[in-house]
Formats: C-alpha cells, sequence, structure tokens
C-alpha cells in the first residue's frame, strides 16, 4: 500500500533517528572503553572529554530534531506520550550530558558516578529504539488495505454517479459544491507552497513580511469560502443529509488561521505550532472533501425518492 506521503516523511525519519542512536551508542560506549582502559590504551582525559561534549551536542541535536518532527495528527500521542520518542530522546541527551558530568568530577573520581549513567544511557537508548517499533509497528497495521494512513484510505475520490437528470436547484447546489472543493484545493495548494517557501527561506530568499501577506490573505479567502458554503442554498429535501459540508469547511477556516498565528509565535520560534496546524489542515481539507463527495453522490443516489429528479 502507499503511505500518504506525510506518513512516509515520518517513517523515514525515525528510522533515522534509530540509526542515529545506534551509532552514539556505539561511540560513548568505545570511548569510556578507552577511558577505563587507559593504562593499556593510552587514553588521555583532553581527547576523551572532548569525545563526550561531541557526542552529547549530537545527542541533543537528535533530541531537538526529534521534538520538532513533522507528525501524522494520528500519530502525535504516540510521538509526544510519555514513553514516546520525545520523551526519551530528551532523557538521552540528559544521560549523554550525565556521562560527560561523571568525567568531569575531580580526583579522586572512581569513575562510578559516569558509568552508572553510561549504563542508564544505553537503557534509554534501547526504550527509545523500542518506542520507535512500536509506532511503526502501529503504522504496519494500519497500512492493510484501505488502512487510516494509505493513500487508498484517504482518498475522497467520488464514486460513479448513478444516471439521472437532476432538477435546476439540485444542479446549482451540486455544482457550487465542486466550486468550493476547487476553491479550498486551491488554498490548500497555496499555503503549502508559502510555508515550504518560508522554511526554505535561506534558499528562496522569501521575507517574513511577504509571507504574512501571503498567509493574511489565504485566511481571508479561505473565509469567504466558508461564508459562501454556510449561505449556499441547499434543496429542501436533503437539508439534513447537507449539514456535512459546512461543518468541515470550519475546521479549514480555523486550521488556515493557526498556521498563521503559529508563524506570529515570537523569536525563538521553532515553527512546530505553524507546521502542526499545516498538518491538521490537510487532514480535515480531506475530511470536507470526502464530505462534499458523499453529499453530491447522495443527491444523485436518492434524486427519485427525494423529488429531485427532473423526470421520474
Amino acid at each position: 500500500m502507499v503511505l500518504i506521503p506525510l506518513v512516509g516523511a515520518y517513517v523515514e525519519a525515525l528510522s533515522g533517528f534509530t540509526e542515529t542512536v545506534d551509532t552514539l551508542v556505539r561511540e560513548i560506549n568505545i570511548v569510556n572503553r578507552i577511558w577505563d582502559t587507559r593504562e593499556e590504551s593510552s587514553g588521555i582525559y583532553s581527547e576523551t572529554e572532548a569525545a563526550l561534549v561531541a557526542i552529547a551536542e549530537q545527542t541533543r541535536d537528535l533530541a531537538d530534531r526529534v521534538r520538532h518532527q513533522r507528525v501524522p495528527p494520528v500519530l502525535r500521542g504516540m510521538h509526544g506520550e510519555p514513553g514516546g520518542p520525545i520523551r526519551l530522546a530528551a532523557e538521552l541527551a540528559d544521560m549523554a550530558d550525565r556521562v560527560l558530568a561523571g568525567l568531569q568530577v575531580p580526583a579522586p573520581n572512581d569513575g562510578s558516578g559516569r558509568r552508572a549513567a553510561l549504563e542508564a544511557f544505553n537503557e534509554v537508548a534501547d526504550d527509545f529504539k523500542t518506542s520507535i517499533n512500536r509506532v511503526l509497528r502501529y503504522v504496519d497495521e494500519s497500512t492493510k488495505p484501505d488502512g487510516l494512513l494509505t493513500v487508498s484510505g484517504q482518498t475522497t475520490t467520488t464514486r460513479a454517479l448513478p444516471t439521472v437528470e437532476l432538477v435546476d436547484e439540485a444542479v446549482a447546489y451540486v455544482e457550487g459544491l465542486t466550486g468550493f472543493k476547487e476553491s479550498l484545493a486551491e488554498i490548500i495548494a497555496e499555503i503549502s507552497a508559502v510555508n515550504e517557501a518560508w522554511d526554505n527561506r535561506a534558499e528562496t530568499g522569501v521575507t517574513y513580511s511577504a509571507t504574512e501577506d501571503a498567509l493574511v490573505e489565504i485566511a481571508e479567502r479561505a473565509s469567504d469560502v466558508q461564508e459562501q458554503v454556510d449561505n449556499h442554498p441547499v434543496p429542501k429535501p436533503i437539508r439534513t443529509l447537507a449539514e456535512g459540508p459546512p461543518r468541515e469547511v470550519a475546521g479549514i477556516v480555523q486550521k488556515v488561521n493557526e498556521v498563521l498565528a503559529g508563524l506570529r509565535i515570537p523569536a525563538p520560534n521553532t515553527g512546530f505550532e505553524r507546521l502542526a496546524a499545516l498538518d491538521d489542515l490537510h487532514t480535515v481539507s480531506r475530511a470536507f472533501e470526502a464530505s462534499v463527495n458523499h453529499v453530491i453522490y447522495e443527491v444523485y443516489a436518492k434524486a427519485h425518492t427525494s423529488g429531485l429528479a427532473a423526470q421520474d
């Protein structure tokens, strides 16, 4: 099955995190072993300290990358929960600092504190990889045919519509919904492009003010579409059926505004909130599209019984 792009990128990142942890575990244990056998290995304190400083920095960098990783909304709970990758990566960074601090204890220093921290580092590393594997197993279970995290499971393609001619009122309603869907698809594509340009501003040269102006304009357009959806005339026989699109479009407008609010967070701003809102926006936009497709199908399917067929 084909994973949703965001899920595929997340899975790839998790694999990279595991490889990084394996490397850190190997390096920190080698450095400590050389130091503990320095009478035979001629280990030098300054070199050992420099190596542990570098490892501690790399472990903190890993923790930052895990914390700021873009996570599919359905997986955020597992990613950030106690015992999840974020918490354990932060704990691993703390253990790396403790190993370094154990080395730096003034003489007499029997190394017991450092070795205890190293043992804890190795245990947390194992727990971290276990948490990664747990997420990957969940993803695997969710990629069965039509699973939640697959392209097929998230499809919003309309089923083949029944062959029936609708009354003008129903035709106008269906055409309006189709137009709203297309307008919002354009908005989603544009907001994604604006955010990508901002995230790569070192290469694109885009400015904060230009990015903010673009997001403000997109938010205004999204609100306009919401107003149009809310006020779109619904044929009386299907008013209950038509409740879905107005409800879902409200979520789109909310997330568009959250993307803008995320950009406006004062420095230091990692962009985590903005990107999380962008991920959520893609999810709610698919829900809107699915809702519209469902309503359109039902209009045609129930045209004869609802009185919306031009000819019975």
